[in-house]
């Protein structure tokens, strides 16, 4: 349609402009994205259910310009006070209406490594828990009875577990470890959960295992003819904390300062420190520092090469051989004062009390 003559876009002078209406038909079904959401999509089909943006049909209140308003069936006032006449919007019977549909697709989630695999397996492994402190043998029983159970050449067990990681500990042969084993196979097959060939391990406490972290092996004492069981950090665990320091040089630029790089080091070497001070681990502290200073002083030479050691020491160390920065100096796992674990058994209270 043309506009009327006191259009603001138009003006005099120029052209008449006009509003095209077109018919809107269905296309093929194609898939369109909506969001960032991976499980949702939109697709046109002809037996669709959300309605879309309709087309505008050629009426009177499709005004010229770049905003387009359509009158509502009530009465508008105007400055004045009296009520303008509406326009009616002509009937639009002749135009096919299609509509949308949202789709939901389903997908299996795999959240091995997120936040909620943790939950799902304390849930989970809450059905082992209960199996291993009911059976005979088991965290239930009293001293008594497991003097009584030792004595008859039967088992006794107790369950360690964190989330999915759990070890059990038999007070028997191998025979009977490996019986066990086929029981909690059985236990978790009710679940639809079964047992991982490649991690489960069956040992001897003298040839030691590494469990969460650590290396738990038992062993005479240096100087003494007595047995103890030692909690190390294991090698996997130090290889690990030396693989992050150098992809942390190496990630680093040689533009920063030094502050740079030695800030995220620190943060890593305290957690690390932290987690494995409970334990036999000063070696495992000293090598991890040289290692670390080793790591930081290859940085320093590449951000300089062409600057001698000397002058080195005396910017970035104060006359040490330490690497420090203007506000920052790199933390030395070699100054961690290691403790020893308390062994307090079944003392340990369980919130979660298990029914009669």
């Amino acid at each position: 349609m043309n506009c009327g003559p006191g259009c603001p876009a138009c003006g005099p002078g120029r052209a008449t402009c006009a509003a095209n209406s077109t018919r809107w038909t269905p296309s093929s079904p194609t898939v369109m994205p909506t969001s960032s959401l991976p499980t949702t999509s939109k697709a046109s089909s002809p037996s669709s259910a959300t309605t879309p943006r309709q087309p505008r049909p050629p009426s009177a209140s499709v005004s010229c310009g770049s905003s387009s308003r359509t009158s509502s069936s009530a009465p508008r006032r105007s400055p004045s006070g009296t009520a303008s006449p509406s326009v009616s919007t002509p009937p639009t019977t002749d135009i096919k209406i299609e509509t949308l549909r949202r789709v939901t697709h389903a997908r299996v989630t795999h959240c091995v490594g997120g936040v909620l695999s943790p939950l799902l397996s304390n849930v989970a492994l809450s059905a082992l828990d209960e199996y291993i402190a009911r059976a005979p043998g088991g965290h239930n029983d009293c001293r008594n009875d497991r003097v009584k159970r030792r004595r008859r050449g039967l088992p006794n067990f107790r369950l360690i577990r964190y989330a999915d990681d759990w070890c059990l500990m038999v007070s028997g042969s191998r025979s009977d470890a490996e019986a066990l084993k086929n029981e909690i196979a059985d236990v978790l097959s009710t679940m639809g959960l079964r047992l991982s060939e490649e991690k489960t391990l069956i040992t001897h406490i003298e040839e030691g295992l590494d469990f969460l972290g650590w290396h738990i092996q038992r062993h005479r004492k240096r100087g003494a003819n007595r047995h103890y069981v030692y909690t190390y950090p294991s090698r996997k665990a130090v290889q690990a904390a030396m693989a992050k320091v150098k992809e942390q040089c190496r990630k680093t630029g040689t533009n920063p300062a030094l502050d740079a790089l030695l800030i995220p080091i620190n943060w890593m070497l305290r957690g690390w420190c932290a987690f494995f001070r409970p334990g036999v681990s000063s070696t495992a502290f000293h090598y991890l520092s040289h290692f670390a200073r080793d790591r930081v002083i290859r940085w320093l030479r590449k951000k300089h090469p062409r600057t001698p050691w000397r002058e080195l020491r005396r910017r970035y160390g104060g006359g040490r051989w330490w690497p420090t920065g203007e506000t920052t100096e790199l933390f030395n796992p070699a100054g961690v004062h290691t403790t020893r674990y308390r062994y307090r058994g079944a003392v340990i209270p369980s919130p979660w009390p298990l029914a009669g």
